[in-house]
């Protein structure tokens, strides 16, 4: 696997965008963080491609849904059993999610009821396992911190979106002028037409005086 960071900061400034405003189309995206349609397309589709982005939405909260006890649970079972195990959890609708753990436990439930009574009933369907030799469970009291994920992506230094030049990472401060690129006019300007190049005066030569003629004038 490369060292190389998978996102720059354009993909934080789309995935943050996303993630205060899910119902976001490619037009309010490029508008908000200033890149063209396309770039905003082509980000989402590599960070699709590589399983940076899973889906989008909706996320559900649970306990307004109607399943407000949660627990999680942890179960010891038998050695090489782990497969056949995951096949008896995908058909327990309480179990939201598991996973393989090291520990004294080998495998970590959370669930979900609408009761106690109903989360009594979903134990009983984990203890009622052949490969579950031992459980533990551990009601759910409160959230103290929700899942995230936008915290540690941004705490890791990310390099410039250098395929996208128009992007400005706002943490980078202001961005260096291109030589040769214009300067946008200064607020209050207002541009004057010229009327063409100055025009030379004329010099007037002064008319020098006629003397008469006294033997002409009559």
């Amino acid at each position: 696997m490369s060292d190389e960071p998978v996102l720059d900061a354009l993909d934080l400034a789309l995935l943050t965008t996303l993630r205060q405003s899910p119902r976001a189309g490619i037009l309010e995206l490029s508008r908000t963080v200033k890149v063209a349609r396309a770039t905003v397309q082509s980000r989402l589709d590599r960070m699709e491609r590589v399983g940076v982005i899973t889906g989008y939405g909706p996320d559900i909260d649970i306990v307004v849904a109607g399943y407000p006890v949660q627990a999680f649970v942890t179960l010891e079972i038998a050695q090489g059993s782990l497969d056949k195990l995951r096949r008896d959890l995908s058909s327990i609708p309480g179990v939201l999610e598991a996973y393989a753990t090291t520990g004294t436990g080998d495998v970590l439930c959370r669930v979900a009821a609408a009761s106690n009574a109903e989360l009594q009933q979903t134990l009983l369907q984990l203890n009622g396992s052949p490969w579950v030799t031992r459980s533990t469970s551990a009601v759910l009291l409160s959230t103290v911190v929700a899942p995230r994920a936008m915290p540690l992506l941004e705490s890791r230094p990310r390099p410039s979106a250098s395929r996208a030049p128009a992007f400005r990472d706002p943490g980078r401060g202001p961005a260096r002028r291109e030589v040769g690129a214009l300067v946008p006019p200064a607020p209050g300007y207002r541009a004057v037409k010229s009327a063409g190049p100055p025009r030379r005066a004329e010099s007037k030569s002064p008319v020098p005086s006629v003397e008469r003629n006294p033997r002409l004038s009559g």
